[in-house]
Parts: C-alpha cells; sequence; structure tokens
C-alpha cells in the first residue's frame, strides 16, 4: 500500500498540470462514497450501518473512476528528454 502512494505521489509531482485531472478523480471517487456513507450511517441513527450500504458506496466510487477514465484515451507517456527538462 505505501509502494502504490509513493508512486501516485511521484506521479503527481513530476508533472503536476498533466496529473491534476487524475488528483480531481481520485478525491471525486472517495468524497462521493463517503458522503454516501455518512448519510446512510445518520438515516441508521448512529448505528451498524448493513453490509448493501458499503456495497452501494463502493459501486459509487468504482462507477465514478470508470466513467472519468473511459471518457480518456489510452496513451503512451510523453518521452523524457534532456532537452525538455533543460526548459
Amino acid at each position: 500500500m505505501l509502494y502504490s502512494f509513493t508512486l501516485f505521489t511521484l506521479s503527481l509531482t513530476c508533472n503536476f498540470r498533466a496529473q491534476g485531472r487524475a488528483l480531481a478523480e481520485f478525491a471525486a471517487a472517495i468524497v462521493a462514497p463517503s458522503v454516501f456513507l455518512f448519510t446512510a450511517w445518520i438515516y441508521s441513527g448512529y448505528r451498524n450501518l448493513p453490509s448493501n450500504a458499503a456495497f452501494i458506496a463502493s459501486f459509487i466510487g468504482y462507477s465514478m473512476l470508470y466513467r472519468m477514465y473511459r471518457k480518456r484515451p489510452n496513451r503512451a507517456p510523453e518521452p523524457t528528454t534532456v532537452a525538455h527538462l533543460e526548459r
């Protein structure tokens, strides 16, 4: 888990302009299910949530990520050259 978080952070810091949208999509995929779970927790009377609430929250998060990434075609990363870094 630490390895994937490190790679995600490195990809954001190396080229933030290109990866800014990925950060926004990641945040949206975490915030939306969290809001759903929080609302379900309030409506359940602050008791334990049923398992179907966790299923619905995970479905919301995965479907948001799928929809956002489906719109963008997969492209190869731009090659990094020494001339590009000197600018």
